[in-house]
């Protein structure tokens, strides 16, 4: 007896869906490692979210972030003490920061996070790390432009939460960290308060002491902190000339010994970047380039900052794109603090950067 055609045609596309979906799977599923398969030996690798974390703390509020770390494979949670004394109990480590962009829901910035985590660590040489990722309320919402402006008027807030757990760590030695398109606007903003900057009422609290008045405490300005560090932005996403001595974040390079940055002039979404404030129309400094970070001049040559125009990625803002770029893995050796790029680097700047136009600094293009 013949099986109902219904029933074979049913068959059919189960069939058919499974061989789809192990296709699909064959594809995708060097991309979904698992904590326990991306981990190295001998690294640390942990979280500090400000996701549950108001929007407009008052003005005594006391951030408190969730730390995770990865454990036996999973994401548990600890506490910031606990990742400091991590810090201090291994020396050999080189800290790097992490700040994702926008649209990334908490575990989809983990999966991201462990994916430039393996990145980092892939390069020749690479010590071991205490890999840190600060995440950061960025669900996508109803409407580019409206939530773009959202993400926006959340920055400051999100700066000042990295800062302050930054403050709280009290770093001891040189740090890397590595911010990609809105994550690079919340950490130049972090550096910038940690040198004693302000921005919108946003600055380091005091440190508590025993006599320290409750009520009626006058302001005072809080002490720069001292932190040699290496930063690399990966297309960030705020204005060209925030790092200038007039700039939005213009002490965030105090203290700091070296600078990549990465951007791209096909890059579609920077390139509207301007359309999000028209009232100063600002140029990404992802799309065109930084700069100079102590005048309103194109950059000049520097041995401690370099930039690259990315073009060769194409028409794209995917941060997984961006990793695909050779001069990613210069910004990874900055934030590595490895000798073989500030080697190279005098040399790279006075051979590769060009003003073609002075309105747009042309720098090192990576065909």
């Amino acid at each position: 007896m013949g099986q109902h055609p219904v029933f074979a045609s049913l068959a059919w596309i189960r069939t058919v869906a499974i061989v789809c979906l192990a296709a699909v799977m064959t594809l995708i599923a060097p991309n979904l490692l698992t904590a326990a398969e991306i981990f190295r030996a001998g690294d640390g690798i942990w979280e500090i979210s400000s996701r549950s974390l108001p929007d407009c703390p008052g003005l005594r509020y006391e951030p408190q972030c969730a730390v995770n770390e990865i454990t036996g494979g999973c994401w548990r949670s600890q506490s910031l003490e606990s990742l400091r004394e991590q810090i201090d109990s291994h020396p050999e480590r080189r800290v790097v920061f992490y700040v994702h962009g926008n649209w990334m829901p908490q575990p989809e910035a983990r999966q991201r996070a462990l994916v430039v985590y393996r990145r980092l660590v892939g390069c020749a040489n690479a010590s071991p790390v205490c890999f840190i990722a600060f995440s950061w309320p960025s669900e996508r919402r109803e409407g580019f432009a409206r939530d773009v402006r959202a993400k926006k008027s959340r920055l400051d807030t999100d700066s000042y939460y990295l800062a302050c757990s930054i403050q709280r760590l009290q770093l001891t030695q040189p740090a890397g960290f590595i911010g990609f398109s809105f994550g690079g606007a919340v950490l130049c903003g972090a550096h910038h308060m940690l040198a004693g900057g302000e921005i919108c009422g946003f600055q380091l609290p005091m440190q508590p002491t025993i006599n320290m008045p409750a009520i009626n405490m006058p302001a005072i300005k809080m002490p720069a902190i001292k932190m040699p560090a290496q930063i690399s932005l990966i297309a960030p996403a705020f204005d060209r000339q925030d790092l200038t001595s007039r700039g939005r974040y213009h002490l965030a390079l105090d203290e700091n010994d070296s600078v990549v940055n990465l951007y791209n002039s096909m890059d579609p979404i920077l390139k509207r970047f301007r359309f999000f404030d028209r009232d100063s129309s600002p140029i990404a400094a992802g799309f065109s380039g930084l700069t100079e970070p102590r005048s309103d001049a194109p950059l000049a040559v520097d041995s401690t900052i370099a930039q690259y125009d990315c073009r060769c990625i194409g028409r794209t803002h995917a941060e997984l794109d961006y990793l695909t770029c050779p001069a990613v893995n210069l910004a990874f050796e900055n934030v590595l603090s490895q000798s073989s790029l500030h080697a190279l680097w005098p040399k790279q700047a006075a051979n590769h950067v060009t003003h073609r136009d002075q309105s747009v600094p042309q720098t090192a293009s990576v065909e």
